[in-house]
């Protein structure tokens, strides 16, 4: 329901728009809130000590993220369903996102990429727009929300729909260019790559396509279907390897392809398959 309201921002007034927002905000951080993600995440919390720590925090809306950002570990289905579930309603909107808003509000700013009125209260925009807008000047940002643009975009790598801007960008693109593909897995975001030459593509899709290559090629844990694909070959060899806490230069694409590809020229045994 959530989704449709989202889909029909345009259609409908500002004071209705707010009282949607409202509503969501207060969903993911209503203490019976997090009682529902225990209820559906209960093996998977005690598997992390981080995770475990915000069990107890009601309200918060941290637990929640913190079993996302641990999404590749979690082993129930329920649990992952309902995750994935929530999270669209949280990329929807940065306003939700806890540890975004605290690293980017004075970038938001800076490079017009949303605001709040006098009031404080959160202005309407296009879904995803203020992501969107941020991650076309990653460069640019400052490290701390530099660090929450790559970390978001990764979270949103394996399934296009958590990217809010593209996945409204190309809707039609998705339907006509890319229908024969099953979603997950970063699936629907290669096709799209694979189509940006496409006179079929519009300007609005073709430039957020461009925008998620971008960060791809900046930092290459934004794209997670190729991290885990490569996932041995970057343990085996450890100056393949990617470091979390490094800045985007040292994590791009270009340097684990490169890296990756002298292990092949070397004639080591590996599973890596670049077709």
């Amino acid at each position: 329901m959530c989704d449709d309201l989202d889909k029909a921002a345009n259609l409908i007034s500002k004071e209705c728009q707010h009282l949607i927002y409202n509503f969501k905000y207060n969903m993911t951080h209503y203490p019976l809130f997090d009682e529902a993600v225990i209820k559906y995440c209960s093996n998977d919390i005690t598997l992390s000590h981080e995770c475990e720590s915000f069990a107890g925090v009601h309200g918060s809306g941290r637990l929640v993220i913190c079993l996302y950002d641990h999404l590749p570990n979690i082993t129930d289905p329920t649990c992952r369903y309902f995750i994935n579930q929530v999270q669209v309603v949280a990329f929807n909107d940065w306003r939700l996102t806890e540890y975004f808003v605290e690293a980017c509000k004075p970038d938001i700013g800076i490079f017009e990429c949303g605001r709040l009125d006098d009031d404080n209260q959160a202005i309407l925009h296009e879904p995803g727009a203020v992501i969107s807008c941020l991650s076309q000047k990653h460069n640019l940002l400052a490290p701390q929300c530099r660090k929450e643009i790559f970390r978001l975009a990764e979270m949103q790598s394996d399934d296009y729909h958590l990217d809010r801007a593209l996945y409204f960008a190309c809707r039609d693109e998705r339907e006509h260019l890319c229908g024969y593909v099953a979603s997950g897995n970063g699936r629907v975001y290669r096709c799209l790559y694979e189509q940006t030459s496409n006179y079929m593509m519009s300007p609005a899709c073709r430039k957020e396509v461009r925008r998620r290559q971008s960060l791809v090629v900046a930092n290459v844990k934004t794209d997670a279907p190729l991290i885990r694909a490569c996932s041995n070959e970057i343990h085996e060899y450890n100056k393949c390897s990617v470091d979390p806490d490094e800045d985007d230069q040292k994590s791009s694409l270009v340097k684990l392809l490169l890296c990756l590809e002298e292990i092949l020229k070397l004639g080591r045994n590996s599973s890596i398959n670049f077709s």
